[in-house]
């Protein structure tokens, strides 16, 4: 499993396995851990992109929360501004998120009527906790990283607001190390094992005269 975690293609298309390179290493743990959760990262991501992005509304005749496919449905899930599609931006959420355990989404409206979903690329959030939390200094950057810095300030009225608890992916983080720990120095020994220089010791043939 960890062949086919860790070996990836060069430039030239030739099969390198990172673990070859990295496992004598003082810090070998540390590179396969980094690896390894960029990995599990870039899965999630991928996996959450693929899903529908669902939004529910109150039904003004029936009193009952139903779902919807209104103006912020067709945003999330299929052309949330000029530069991304649904799946894009729903890729980038979810890196976001679980690499800054945060993610800001902006709304902007360019013209009148025309709403867009961007995701802040950086961004400084108030302190408060009593009242409503404010964005500012808020980057935003396209597939090409042509970057703008918005002159306004956000709110709960033109932005969402996702985080994740420290302590969850920190528990998760250091389950992932103590539960692959026997695995990785299984392999590292048998690496050593297998590369370590060898040698063969011949006893020598005792000559007889007559």
């Amino acid at each position: 499993m960890l062949e086919k975690l860790f070996r990836f293609k060069n430039e030239k298309g030739e099969d390198i396995n990172i673990i070859d390179i990295i496992l004598g290493g003082s810090n070998a743990k540390d590179y396969i851990y980094t690896m390894a959760e960029a990995k599990a990262i870039n899965l999630i991501a991928k996996t959450i992109a693929k899903t529908e992005l669902q939004v529910y509304a109150k039904n003004k005749e029936n009193g009952k929360i139903e779902k919807v496919k209104d103006d912020l449905y067709w945003r999330l899930n299929i052309q949330p501004n000029y530069y991304e599609n649904g799946t894009e931006f729903a890729y980038k959420l979810a890196t976001k998120l679980l690499v800054n355990k945060k993610a800001l989404i902006i709304m902007d409206e360019p013209y009148p009527g025309k709403k867009m979903l961007h995701i802040a690329d950086s961004f400084k959030a108030s302190n408060t906790i009593l009242y409503e939390k404010y964005f500012s200094d808020v980057v935003i950057s396209d597939n090409e990283d042509n970057r703008i810095t918005m002159q306004k300030n956000y709110n709960i009225n033109n932005s969402i607001y996702l985080s994740i608890p420290n302590q969850f992916i920190k528990t998760a983080s250091e389950t992932y190390k103590v539960n692959s720990s026997k695995i990785l120095n299984t392999v590292q020994k048998k690496y050593i094992k297998s590369n370590s220089l060898k040698w063969k010791l011949k006893k020598p043939r005792r000559k007889f005269t007559t």
